[in-house]
């Protein structure tokens, strides 16, 4: 696979993984504006945390990505990975 053809492919995966992380932020957000909290705005931490988690890990997964296609430095990638657990 040619240089161009390697770099459409991981353009694809990454916007693949935008999406998917985009999906789900709008299901959470879907979650946190159900009816059931208008009246008690109380939620489950574990319920959002069910949802977040994952979340962290595709914007992980799409930075380890990316660092392998560009030249980051390791601190840079320490830095982007640290942002993200830092969330």
């Amino acid at each position: 696979m040619n240089y161009i053809k390697q770099l459409q492919a991981e353009k694809a995966e990454a916007i693949d993984s935008a999406r998917t992380i985009e999906t789900e932020i709008n299901d959470l957000i879907s979650y946190l504006c159900a009816d059931k909290f208008h009246i008690d705005t109380r939620v489950q931490v574990g319920d959002v945390l069910r949802v977040l988690l994952p979340i962290r890990n595709n914007v992980t997964y799409l930075v380890v990505n990316l660092y392998q296609t560009q030249c980051y430095s390791t601190k840079e990638m320490n830095i982007l990975l640290a942002s993200i657990c830092d969330m």
